[in-house]
């Protein structure tokens, strides 16, 4: 779908810059009469323009319009915003009884504007327009602004990246009066709010969303799947369960490595999560090579009984040895199972109670706000 404000933007400007290029000499003729004895450094004085607040508080008053045009933000956290300032007042001396349709002032011709700062630091193109049937002044500013977005790398990274802009007027008697905002961004991911806390500045905050969909993918469902795995692998032979213990401690290292690469040597909770994950992995493995040293020495030590056993010579202490044997049989593989049982439970049971702690480390920690 082909979109029409670039067009009629790109229209109007156009049609600006002929404006300039094409004064008539009538109006060049008028220009030079007004600014003859025309002085820049004198404020216009309508009554337009003055807003009375009590006897001893007066502003001068400039209708605002706030235009955002585009805004990106790189990988880098850097922010790039394109937009358009309007500040709009009357001066009486400049009125000529001309041409109806605005005039874009010449440079020759400067009249009275208001000194506007932004920070940090923009580029900026402006242009005067004037309504001469009733000296009505458009002064429009056309800025890109680059500015890094900082973020909390302590939530990282459910938390949002960032950044504002200060627009404020060099006098303090001047007032922003803001009479519109337009949004005509194409991509809206960076939110964008405006704040007018003093009369004579003017606050733009922007937010981008954070990474949290993109961790969620890669780091957060990986590891817990990975737990769960190790955790599942206690039901199986002593064997498995060391090789599936010690790659998801390899794995878990090495996804730690690969997320946090980029991003600064501070704790986070992708951190706490991770290491959490670790610790519960790096907790089975040692338990199974601690239950195979002991499975060793348990070996051995029936191998010298089993030799007792077939030295005896008494038929009846055979029979006795048979049936405790048979009775140690069942017993081990009813603690056996027991033992299995709770080998998947319990480490089951703690991983839980881990994720619930996290949560409310997260709610405790503003992540969702």
């Amino acid at each position: 779908m082909v979109r029409l404000w670039p067009i009629a933007l790109a229209i109007a400007i156009a049609l600006s810059r002929s404006t300039v290029d094409c004064l008539t000499a009538e109006e060049r003729t008028a220009f030079s009469k007004v600014f003859k004895y025309y002085h820049r450094s004198v404020r216009p004085s309508s009554t337009h323009n003055y807003v009375k607040f009590n006897e001893n508080a007066t502003s001068f008053r400039l209708s605002t319009e706030l235009t955002l045009l585009s805004s990106a933000i790189d990988t880098q956290g850097y922010l790039t915003v394109d937009w358009n300032l309007a500040l709009r007042y009357f001066d009486e001396r400049l009125e000529m009884r001309m041409a109806a349709e605005p005039i874009v002032v010449p440079e020759e011709f400067p009249p009275w504007t208001p000194v506007v700062a932004v920070v940090p630091s923009t580029r900026t193109t402006n242009s005067v327009i004037l309504r001469s049937t009733t000296g009505e002044i458009t002064m429009e500013l056309r800025m890109q602004t680059r500015q890094l977005c900082v973020r909390n790398d302590w939530i990282f990274p459910f938390g949002k990246r960032t950044c504002q802009f200060e627009v404020f007027l060099d006098e303090s008697d001047l007032l922003f009066d803001v009479r519109s905002f337009r949004d005509l961004r194409e991509d809206r991911q960076v939110s964008v709010s405006f704040d007018v806390p003093s009369t004579a500045r003017l606050y733009l905050a922007f937010a981008s969303p954070g990474e949290m969909a993109h961790f969620l993918l890669v780091s957060f469902l990986p590891s817990a799947l990975i737990v769960v795995a190790v955790i599942a692998a206690q039901a199986r032979r002593r064997r498995d369960r060391l090789l599936v213990s010690l790659g998801a401690v390899c794995a878990i290292v090495f996804m730690h490595n690969a997320q946090t690469s980029n991003v600064k040597p501070s704790l986070s909770l992708l951190d706490i999560w991770l290491f959490g994950c670790f610790l519960m992995a790096v907790v089975l493995l040692i338990i199974n090579l601690i239950y195979r040293f002991q499975r060793r020495r348990w070996h051995s030590s029936s191998s010298k009984d089993n030799s007792i056993r077939e030295n005896l010579e008494n038929h009846v202490l055979v029979e006795q040895v048979n049936v405790s044997r048979v009775e140690t049989r069942l017993l081990s593989n009813l603690i056996k199972s027991n033992t299995l049982c709770l080998a998947v439970v319990i480490p089951a049971v703690y991983y839980c109670i881990f994720i619930v702690l996290y949560f409310i480390l997260l709610i405790a920690s503003g992540a969702f706000s």
